[in-house]
C-alpha cells in the first residue's frame, strides 16, 4: 500500500510537534513529581530533608530522537489506516500521550497520574462530545476494577504485590478511548507484551537491578503496544 503524502506530511508534523514540546515533559514531569513529594515530606516532617538540590534531569540524546521516530511512525500508521479526519487526530493524540508514559515509565518507573487523568478524561469527554460515551464509561471502569481484584487476589494469596496502582489507572485510561469491548484484547496484549519484555531481557542478560529499581520491568511499552493493538483494529476475543 503507498504511503499517502497528506498522510506522511502529517505525521512529520506530529514528531515535530512531539520533539518540540513533549519531548521535554519526559523529564519535567518526573521532575515535578520528585518536587511536590519533597515539599509534601517536608511540611509532614516540618524538617529540613538533607540531600543534592533537584535539577533539570537529561534525557539522553538517542532516546530522544527514538522517541520522535516512533511518533512520527505511529502517526503515520493511523493516518494511513484511518484517514485524516478529527477522530483520527483524537486518536493520534491518545496514542501520542500513551507514548509519552511509555518513555517516562521506561526512564523513572512512573505512570504519572498528572498525565494519565487528562487522557482518560479526554477520552470520556471525546466520545461524549461525539456520541454516547457509556462503553467508554464501563470500559475505564472495567480497565480500573480487573487489575484491582488480580491484584488483592494475588497479594492476600502470596503476600507480594504484582502490579502498581498506576498500571490499574492506565488500564482505565485505555477504557476511557477503546470502550469495554476493547478491554479483553488490552490486558490479553499486555500480559503478552510484558512477558515477551520480560523474556527478552533475561535472555540477553539485561541487568535489570542496575537499569530499573528492584528488578523492576517497565510496563509503560506494553500498555503502549496493547492499545496499539486495538486501535488498528484487531480484536482477540
Amino acid at each position: 500500500m503507498a504511503i499517502r503524502l497528506e498522510a506522511l506530511l502529517w505525521a512529520i508534523g506530529v514528531g515535530i510537534f512531539v520533539w518540540q514540546f513533549v519531548v521535554p515533559m519526559i523529564a519535567k514531569i518526573p521532575l515535578s513529581l520528585e518536587r511536590e513529594w519533597r515539599d509534601e515530606y517536608m511540611e509532614y516532617a516540618e524538617s529540613h530533608v538533607e540531600g543534592e538540590e533537584l535539577g533539570e534531569a537529561e534525557t539522553p540524546q538517542r532516546f530522544k530522537v527514538g522517541i520522535c521516530i516512533a511518533a512520527v511512525l505511529i502517526s503515520l500508521v493511523l493516518l494511513q489506516l484511518k484517514g485524516i479526519s478529527e477522530s483520527t487526530a483524537a486518536i493520534v493524540f491518545y496514542a501520542q500521550g500513551s507514548l509519552l508514559l511509555a518513555a517516562i515509565n521506561w526512564r523513572t518507573s512512573l505512570l504519572p497520574d498528572k498525565l494519565v487523568f487528562p487522557l482518560l478524561w479526554a477520552g470520556l469527554l471525546f466520545n461524549a462530545y461525539h456520541g454516547n460515551a457509556v462503553d467508554q464509561v464501563y470500559g475505564a471502569a472495567l480497565g480500573f476494577a480487573v487489575p484491582w481484584a488480580i491484584y488483592w487476589a494475588f497479594k492476600l494469596g502470596t503476600g507480594k504485590e504484582m502490579m502498581g496502582y498506576g498500571d490499574m489507572k492506565t488500564f482505565g485510561m485505555a477504557g476511557a478511548w477503546l470502550g469495554v469491548a476493547a478491554m479483553p484484547t488490552v490486558f490479553i496484549s499486555f500480559f503478552a507484551c510484558f512477558v515477551l519484555m520480560y523474556w527478552l531481557m533475561k535472555s540477553i542478560e539485561f541487568k535489570l537491578k542496575d537499569t530499573f529499581p528492584s528488578g523492576y520491568v517497565p510496563s509503560g511499552i506494553a500498555h503502549l503496544a496493547a492499545s496499539m493493538v486495538c486501535i488498528v483494529g484487531f480484536r482477540i476475543v
